[in-house]
């Protein structure tokens, strides 16, 4: 069985609407008067009737934006790597001397310290489980909390002094659950 409104649909999609004449915006702006005048002269050109004058001149515009771009990209690698050149050229000031008899007892830079990590051990302190967190954006979950204190024992090699470090540290673990 046949719609008779797909065959007007169909009919209705195959038909194009032409651009009034001239003629009929002449007298709709009479008809309005002063506004009508402005209304006509605003009205866009006919597609026959507008002139392409630069036919390429999209094209080449979007070329110039990429040779701009690739241009101030060029000059700011350029100008990076000449400061850097110029960085490196430079001189560091030394610290100038002191004339005190305390700056003549000193070590020289190639006797100082160098100490070494020797025992390193992480202890777990504490686990937490601190419940189910609810976040907007995210599906809900279980959080868990780790607590870590990490020492580490650094000796120095020409005396065998030895220095202690303990640094705390947490992690949190979350486990992602499913709802239902």
């Amino acid at each position: 069985m046949k719609d008779p409104l797909t065959e007007l649909e169909q009919e209705l999609r195959g038909l194009t609407p032409q651009a009034p004449p001239q003629s009929f915006l002449e007298d709709i702006s009479d008809a309005l008067g002063s506004q009508g005048n402005i209304a006509v002269i605003n009205q866009p050109a006919p597609p026959s009737a507008q002139k392409t004058f630069f036919p390429l001149m999209k094209p080449l515009g979007i070329a110039a934006a990429i040779l701009l771009c690739a241009g101030i990209l060029g000059s700011s690698i350029y100008i990076q790597k000449q400061n850097s050149i110029q960085l490196a050229k430079t001189k560091v000031n030394a610290v100038p001397a002191d004339p005190s008899p305390a700056s003549t007892t000193e070590a020289p830079a190639s006797d100082l310290i160098q100490w070494q990590a020797t025992d390193r051990e992480t202890i777990l302190v504490d686990v937490r489980n601190e419940g189910v967190i609810h976040s907007p954006q995210r599906p809900p979950s279980q959080q868990f909390r780790y607590r870590y204190l990490d020492r580490t024992t650094f000796t120095d090699p020409t005396d065998k002094s030895s220095m202690h470090m303990a640094v705390p540290r947490e992690h949190v673990i979350q486990v992602k659950l499913e709802p239902y």
